[in-house]
């Protein structure tokens, strides 16, 4: 079954987990943007993300051939496509023109999802992360767990550009009765 796009999801929206913090119709101002002095832009920003695949358990690999190494595996990378719109208005103050402001654009990326189903405390997820982000260059970091976080660990993840989401305690009674074999085929 495919998994449809979601307007407005938060994320890595075009290469930066810092854009996650805008919502669909977020009102943004922007002064002397691309270098205009005196001009003004007002525009409503729509963001739309459309999975475009998923590859599991992908592994992270150092060196060349008899020296190369695997350093670990990623549970999940998920390849997105994720389209915004801008439309709104652009002000030159001098002259108290107003253009229509409309933009369109894409941008490809691949976030990359750990999933811990036991508890695992934040200093050794996020060594764990930063141990793979020395090697492969994605968009954004997901961290998935079955248990419960701290307000306290919500915020270091945040601060580390990581993005935490619960997917129940369900899931990791539901996992633990699954053959090995059935969870990599998910």
């Amino acid at each position: 079954m495919p998994v449809p796009s979601v307007p407005g999801a938060t994320g890595w929206c075009c290469g930066s987990l810092s854009s996650s913090e805008a919502a669909v119709g977020d009102q943004k101002t922007r002064h002397g943007y691309y270098g205009e002095s005196g001009v003004r832009f007002e525009y409503r920003t729509t963001r739309t993300y459309a999975p475009a695949g998923a590859s599991l358990e992908v592994a992270i690999n150092k060196g060349i051939g008899q020296y190369q190494t695997t350093i670990g595996f990623v549970d999940v990378l998920v390849h997105a496509c994720c389209t915004v719109t801008e439309e709104g208005s652009k002000y030159h103050e001098a002259s108290g023109r107003v253009e229509a402001h409309r933009e369109h654009y894409t941008d490809d990326g691949t976030v990359g999802v750990e999933v811990k189903i036991g508890e695992v405390g934040v200093g050794d997820i996020l060594r764990q992360i930063n141990l793979y982000r020395s090697y492969i260059n994605l968009s954004a970091w997901v961290l998935a767990v079955a248990y419960p976080l701290t307000e306290a660990t919500v915020t270091t993840l945040r601060n580390e550009h990581v993005l935490p989401i619960f997917i129940g305690v369900g899931f990791g009674q539901w996992a633990a009765t699954q053959p090995l074999t059935t969870i990599r085929e998910l």
